[in-house]
Order: structure tokens, then sequence, then C-alpha cells
């Protein structure tokens, strides 16, 4: 059914590959990933105080955010399991669950077994995801097989660092490594919970170089999605 397009466009190198694989010519296939509306999605010190407060974070809370439909292959449960880490170590933490799906009655009867519902605040589909994004500290992405994952660089737009899962679109979106770092990437294996909270509290321990991590992210997302990525033929 491909075959008489002449050009393909994949939204992501990871769907590039895929469409390699199952037969598709590399030249007819260009790169452009989504873009983000970086005049919606940009850090609010207003909304920051505001959502804190009605969510009863305080100024030392470290709040994370995951926003996805809760579905099977999104792996929720993931998240509840490295909040519920965090909290055995001690941390002093909100997980902000942002989003809706079949999988919510059983993820609310998981929270409970874990102990954590003190500390998980249930938000639903949010129509202005910026405004909660701005009142976290970190981003948490634990799906696997990602096609793109707009939530990506919305959180990235908003100054937020990402912890996310080794999959997918998450290390051509995510900068673990080298100077302009973004965020951290964690193996999908047995000791992801406890990589997922080691991430955490890697990012959050230095107060300092979290600060400069976010405006750092700022700056540089802000001007890259807002002309748009295309593949210039030798990497993005």
């Amino acid at each position: 059914m491909c075959w008489p397009v002449k050009q393909h466009i994949a939204i992501s190198e990871f769907i590039r590959c895929r469409l390699q694989l199952v037969g598709l010519p590399g030249e007819k296939i260009a790169l452009v990933y989504n873009g983000v509306d970086t005049a919606a999605f940009v850090p609010g010190p207003v909304a920051r105080a505001d959502v804190r407060r009605r969510m009863g974070a305080g100024p030392d809370t470290t709040v994370l955010i995951f926003a996805a439909t809760l579905l099977e292959w999104k792996r929720p449960e993931v998240a509840l399991k490295a909040l519920a880490e965090l909290v055995r170590r001690g941390e002093n933490v909100q997980l902000w669950m942002a989003g809706a799906g079949p999988l919510r009655a059983s993820l609310e009867k998981m929270s409970e077994a874990l102990g954590i519902v003190p500390q998980l605040k249930w938000v639903g589909h949010q129509k202005e995801l910026q405004r909660w994004m701005a009142g976290a500290d970190l981003f948490v992405h634990t799906s696997v097989g990602e096609a793109f994952g707009n939530v990506f660089v919305e959180a990235l737009s908003c100054g937020l660092p990402v912890v996310a899962s080794r999959s997918g679109t998450a290390e051509e979106l995510v900068r673990a490594d080298g100077e302009a770092k973004t965020g951290k990437l964690v193996a999908v294996d047995d000791g992801e919970v406890c990589g997922f909270a080691d991430a955490v509290v890697a990012l959050i321990g230095d107060r300092e170089s979290y600060g400069r991590m976010s405006q750092a992210i700022v700056i540089s997302h802000t001007l890259v999605w807002r002309c748009g990525l295309v593949d210039s033929g030798d990497g993005v």
C-alpha cells in the first residue's frame, strides 16, 4: 500500500527505523518531529503557586507528574511503584496522575496496597495540562514503544527535567548524557522501579544544578521546537 507513495513522513527516528524494517526505502522517508505550542507550554510561576497550594504541596515537596491515558502499555503502575519506593526512602514527594482510562480502578487499589494514598493525587484528564506541568518539578514517563510522545516535549518546554523508560523515542527526546542534560533514562528491567527512584533523587538532590538544567531546557527547547525539527541529512 505504501510503495506508490513518493515520500513518507516519520515523526521520530524510532518510527523511521520501523518503516525501514518493513521494507520502505530510507530515501523515501523524511523525519519531521511533532511540534509544541511554546506560547502555552512555558514555566508559569503564578500557575505553579496556585496549583501547588490547591494540592497541598509545600515548598520542599518534590512533585512528580505523570500524564497519559491509563492503558497497559503506558505502564502507569511503574510510576506508582516508584512513588512507593521514594516514600519508603523517606522522600517528601507527591505524584500527580493526569489522565483517565480503564486502569484507574485497579491503580487505585494498588495505591492502597502500596500505602501511597496520601502522596498520590488523581487529577484526571486536563485540557490545560501546562498549568499542572508548571506546578511540578519532574515529569515521569513509563510507557514503552512510544512513537513520539508529545508530552515529552510539552514537559521540557515547561522546564521540567524528564525521567523516562529507555524505550521508543525517549533516547531521541531526552538528553541523558553530556553537558546539556534534560533528564535521565531508566532501563526497562527488573531494577526499573529502583532506577526511577534513584533518578528522581539524583535530579532533585542538587537544587542549584537542577535550576540550571531547568533553565537550559526552556531556552533550548523553546528555540528548537518553535522552529520545528526536520531531518537535515546528518541527524537532528
